[in-house]
């Protein structure tokens, strides 16, 4: 007669099974943190959504809502937006830029305490919601009422550019020359602000011609000039005035066969200028055009004796130019 063996299914143990259930109340009775209320999302070396929730927990004492957090990283420069709920209602979004990561997080932290006092401030006036303990609750955080009124504060960072281009100046006929540009600009969120350019040029083609002979003019010059403001219809469109001062020489050569005696002149040129101008950029390379006025402050005039007028400097100059720069960081 056969024997058969039967098996019989493993038992938990009471103290196996008592732990078992306790560690899964303590999971499911974690409490909710900060964070997880904030959808949050920054690349590295960023600060984490648990150093963004401190630090709106640490200006107004109270912890933050829901917010939708979104970081990126784009030409060494650090670009956030944040979104926050509570009430019901989703704020608009804004929009902070900086080269540093962790000021970007700081300046979002500050935006979604604003609109934590603001929404506070709204509960205060409604009947409802006027308790003496939020007013006790507020004058105990003297901090959370600075940062009502606090602005994310501005990103500001020098941007530098090297460039080269061509320039056409009408002082009689057109000439042409060549100009070498450097530039430095400082930047804030939206765009370039103010901007400072120091340029060296030289004429290429200066030749006048009259009966008695031929002049070659050649101006070498350098020019500084400011572009205050500039105003952006796209973001790779800007349109700025700029206004400048040049100085320079201007050398002048006679040749021909009726001169009994050539001679070389050297003088002194000084000019302000005044132009409008419109750049096109594309990542760190734009291409810019421009057109004004220089006034000359020093009008030199060049005749072969007796009296062969040869060239005058004129009352206005008319100037266009093209630049091609890039630019860094």
């Amino acid at each position: 007669m056969a024997c058969g063996v039967l098996s019989r299914p493993a038992m938990l143990g009471r103290p196996h099974l008592a732990t078992l259930v306790y560690m899964l109340v303590t999971a499911l009775a974690r409490p909710a943190t900060a964070a997880d209320a904030i959808d949050y999302e920054a690349p590295s070396p960023c600060p984490g959504a648990d150093a963004f929730a401190d630090a709106v927990r640490s200006r107004t004492g109270r912890e933050p809502p829901g917010a939708r957090v979104k970081i990126t990283r784009s030409d060494g420069a650090y670009s956030g937006v944040v979104a926050v709920e509570q009430g019901g209602r989703v704020s608009a979004p804004r929009n902070v830029t900086s080269a540093s990561c962790a000021d970007v997080v700081e300046a979002l932290a500050v935006v979604v305490s604003v609109a934590i006092e603001e929404e506070r401030a709204v509960a205060e006036v409604r009947p409802e919601a006027a308790r003496p303990e939020a007013a006790r609750s507020d004058a105990a955080h003297p901090e959370a009422e600075r940062a009502a009124t606090a602005k994310a504060p501005p990103s500001r960072r020098l941007v530098w550019g090297l460039g080269a281009g061509a320039e056409a100046a009408w002082i009689a006929d057109a000439v042409p020359s060549v100009r070498v540009v450097a530039e430095v600009a400082r930047t804030h969120e939206g765009g370039r602000g103010p901007r400072l350019r120091l340029a060296g040029s030289r004429t290429l083609d200066g030749s006048r011609e009259v009966r008695e002979g031929r002049a070659e003019l050649t101006l070498t010059k350098a020019s500084l000039e400011l572009c205050p403001v500039e105003v952006r219809p796209t973001k790779a469109l800007a349109l700025r005035p700029c206004a400048g001062a040049e100085a320079g020489i201007l050398d002048v050569a006679g040749s021909g066969a009726s001169l009994v005696r050539a001679r070389e002149r050297s003088r002194p040129w000084a000019a302000v200028s005044l132009l409008g101008g419109a750049e096109v950029t594309s990542g760190r390379v734009s291409l810019g055009l421009e057109a004004g006025a220089a006034l000359p402050l020093v009008r030199e005039a060049f005749f072969f004796e007796p009296d062969a007028a040869v060239w005058m400097a004129p009352r206005v100059a008319v100037l266009s130019r093209i630049t091609a720069m890039v630019r860094f960081p």
